[in-house]
């Protein structure tokens, strides 16, 4: 992953940490594949996985090698997708995002307006270019969401991708009040469960903040005084009392 993200030159870390991400989804996922084991047969399941479990299942469609296997796909932090039917084109204001179906191009042709039948990926890829470079990204989202194509707005600014209306409105993005940390904004949860909402967890607590409530769940809860008097001894050691 590292190198393809490199493209082809030294590889690169991805920000995103999709290894320790793609961990938690697989967790999550075996426990409701143990769940759904035992309401069916009434037996338990022992769950397991693990980061390099996830990184080899992440890649694995680069761990295979066969006679006449070209590794030719996308690569680096520019790529913009994998074919003319599959990839980020610029409109006349914006840049979108597009996918579509061999068997779609002659509807397709229709709302661009281009006979597109029986072109190579070079000449379809030109000729798309210049179709959607005709309108603005607004204007092509609605033509093709109406003929029944995939497409969205592509936003290449993760600002911009933080700020967007959609994506405020549906709580992808959050903006709150952190306390001494300022106002920052922050992924909301992307999964919709419709018996058991996930719902946004309170603002970042700043250091201390917890304290007298973790004491009393502790049963400390009588010593709190006490132990906001204690005292650093030399060394660096808290004499607690």
């Amino acid at each position: 992953m590292q190198s393809r993200y490199g493209a082809g030159g030294s590889p690169q870390l991805q920000r995103l940490a999709v290894t320790d991400y793609g961990t938690g989804y697989l967790g999550a996922y075996a426990v409701a594949l143990a769940l759904l084991h035992r309401a069916r047969t009434g037996e338990g399941q022992h769950v397991a996985t693990s980061l390099s479990h996830t990184a080899t299942l992440l890649q694995s469609p680069f761990m295979l090698d066969h006679d006449g296997a070209t590794w030719d796909e996308p690569r680096g932090q520019n790529a913009i997708g994998d074919g003319p039917l599959h990839r980020a084109y610029a409109a006349s204001d914006s840049w979108l995002w597009f996918g579509a179906r061999t068997a779609d191009l002659s509807a397709l042709g229709v709302v661009v307006g281009t006979h597109l039948e029986g072109m190579d990926d070079d000449e379809l890829t030109e000729a798309l270019t210049t179709a959607f470079g005709t309108a603005s990204g607004a204007t092509w989202v609605e033509r093709l969401t109406s003929a029944g194509f995939g497409v969205s707005p592509y936003l290449q600014d993760l600002a911009a991708l933080m700020e967007d209306p959609w994506v405020v409105a549906h709580g992808l993005s959050v903006t709150r009040d952190h306390g001494d940390r300022g106002v920052i904004t922050h992924p909301g949860p992307a999964p919709r469960l419709a018996g058991t909402p996930l719902v946004v967890g309170r603002p970042t607590p700043a250091i201390g903040d917890d304290t007298v409530e973790l004491l009393t769940e502790l049963g400390l809860g009588d010593r709190i005084e006490a132990l906001r008097n204690v005292t650093t001894a030399r060394g660096g050691t808290v004499d607690a009392g």
